[in-house]
């Protein structure tokens, strides 16, 4: 008898787990299941885990009307639309026409990216030590020989720099992940007339980030503290 159980038992959590990866998700869905979700999930886990759970959301305009505010004084702004303050935080980002990030870091497990309108394009970046390399010296040798000698070039100021590795565009619909192991990134709009949107997920939260005021130099990097525009609909009064 307790065979059975225990077998009737496995069935079940195996029907709940197929029938709970599968299917549409509305946003209010997503948003109660995301922390539960995350907090079974190791930080390996997450990634492809997340992605599938993303894939599987439907969004209309209706669903998320009240958390866009856009601001053309902004390059773009950051509204909140939830978070439990421990697994992750939900926003979602109104880019200004033409507009774009700078290069930054993610202080977390890792950034899930959706485009809800528009398009925009990433740029990735890797931040690379500036290597000491070498140069040859040439002189006079005895007898009016030429001698060359290798000799370390000195180094310049500026130990690092960031390079741009790849540039993808993403429509509508399209959905992108990027961690730190990964390199860093920045986000652009690519019209120069409409507003684009994008649902971000950050798991954990964070407070603050890094970010790099010059596009090459690596050495000079900024701490940024997270604000938003708006908390849960409703613009933040400053």
């Amino acid at each position: 008898m307790e065979d059975r159980q225990g077998v009737a038992r496995l069935l079940a959590l195996v029907t709940y787990n197929m029938g709970d990866n599968t299917g549409i998700v509305k946003l209010d869905q997503f948003v109660r299941e995301l922390g539960p979700r995350l907090s079974k999930l190791s930080a390996a886990e997450k990634k492809e885990s997340i992605l599938q759970f993303y894939n599987r959301l439907e969004v209309s305009k209706a669903d998320y009307a009240r958390y866009v505010h856009p601001d053309p004084s902004q390059k773009y702004t950051r509204n909140l639309v939830s978070t439990d303050d421990s697994t992750y935080t939900l926003l979602l980002l109104v880019w200004s026409p033409s507009m774009e990030s700078p290069i930054h870091d993610h202080p977390c497990d890792g950034c899930w990216m959706r485009i809800l309108e528009g398009n925009l394009e990433e740029s990735r970046y890797v931040l690379e030590e500036n290597k000491d390399s070498c140069h040859f010296a040439v002189e006079a040798g005895e007898n009016g020989a030429i001698v060359a000698e290798e000799r370390p070039r000195v180094k310049s100021p500026g130990g690092s720099t960031l390079r741009c590795t790849t540039k993808e565009n993403y429509e509508e619909g399209s959905i992108a992940f990027i961690e730190d192991a990964m390199g860093y990134h920045k986000i652009r709009n690519t019209s120069d007339s409409e507003f684009a949107v994008s649902l971000h997920l950050y798991s954990p939260p964070f407070d603050q980030c890094k970010f790099w005021p010059s596009q090459g130099n690596g050495d000079v990097s900024l701490t940024g503290n997270v604000c938003f525009h708006s908390e849960y609909g409703e613009l933040v009064q400053r």
